[in-house]
């Protein structure tokens, strides 16, 4: 039996967390939901079987956990986590968390540098479609990376998705729109400035490949009106000559991703909802470089996705700390 705390169960990324969990008696057998945000302490929500009630987190309610699952916002995920036990394990997933509150870990990356960790910080969806991508590059002899991470509401929560929608409905009605409330100007049909920073994002992906005294990789985030998935433009520069083509293969081959059917019409539409990253196109940018285009859905693969993999590394026989 495998009990799993879900901390913040009612966002948008612990819905589908919840969600997940639900479909995998396997893994979960008793999952208990807590909050420490009180508009979501006691919301009657989706449980293992049927309706169940948000808690109030608690001292000594992670007592008996197995596992616990952060997905909030970092504030107030960290007085929850502060009550985590010695020894108890936990997977930080709340937005704007950084390498000082876990280990960055993407399942099936670098396992043997984190496996038997109690921490385990689920990075960023920008840091873990970039850890997916220059991972398998690595043994072309990675000199330097640099990206630009174009985020989604989504990643601000629900009441993000609501400024979009209501600021969207309004400017094709030719209204004003609301004083923004959420991002510091208008995000319809805008961009501006990435709140999360992207010197986050880029230490989160170097600490998760091991990159050696860091400095690799330099990471630039944008804030779209776009609901959903993260859009990725990356440059590398490598050791080893290859052929754009072959370097787009290999990333296919490598299961960093699914390569695009239709590269040129690769955009966060057609990722949204999707299992997998996905890799657009691939160009020469230089006798060295390359431009390497890619999405990833912030909720599936980027989110819960990877909780629900690395909760199963963390779970399985033998594996405890």
């Amino acid at each position: 039996m495998s009990r799993i705390a879900l901390v913040h169960s009612v966002s948008l990324l612990g819905k589908e967390v919840a969600e997940r969990l639900a479909q995998r008696p396997d893994l979960c057998t008793d999952l208990r939901l807590y909050a420490l945000d009180e508009t979501m302490v006691g919301t009657l929500t989706a449980g293992l079987d049927g309706a169940a009630f948000v808690a109030r987190v608690e001292e000594d309610c992670f007592a008996d956990a197995d596992l616990t699952i952060l997905c909030g916002e970092i504030e107030l995920d960290r007085q929850a986590l502060a009550l985590v036990p010695p020894g108890g394990r936990a997977i930080v997933a709340s937005h704007a968390a950084t390498t000082d509150d876990g280990l960055p870990a993407v399942a099936g990356v670098e396992e043997f540098s984190w496996l038997g960790r109690d921490r385990l910080l689920a990075p960023s969806p920008a840091a873990v479609g970039l850890i997916r991508l220059l991972a398998p590059l690595r043994p072309l002899g990675l000199r330097r990376a640099v990206a630009t991470a174009i985020l989604p509401v989504s990643e601000r929560g629900a009441p993000a998705i609501d400024a979009l929608f209501e600021e969207s409905r309004a400017l094709l009605a030719l209204a004003r729109p609301a004083k923004p409330a959420i991002f510091p100007a208008q995000i319809a049909f805008n961009l501006l400035p990435g709140t999360f920073p992207g010197e986050e994002v880029a230490r989160q992906v170097e600490v998760a490949l091991g990159l050696d005294g860091g400095g690799v990789l330099a990471v630039q985030t944008a804030q779209a009106g776009i609901f959903h998935a993260v859009t990725l433009s990356l440059q590398v520069e490598l050791d080893r000559q290859i052929a754009p083509a072959a370097l787009r293969k290999l990333l296919g081959s490598s299961g960093a991703g699914t390569l695009a059917k239709r590269p040129a019409a690769l955009g966060p539409v057609q990722a949204a909802g999707e299992e997998e990253l996905l890799v657009g196109d691939v160009q020469a940018a230089g006798a060295h470089g390359f431009w390497i285009w890619a999405t990833i859905d912030n909720l599936t693969v980027g989110g819960a996705g990877n909780i629900v993999r690395l909760a199963e590394q963390l779970l399985r026989p033998g594996a405890a700390s």
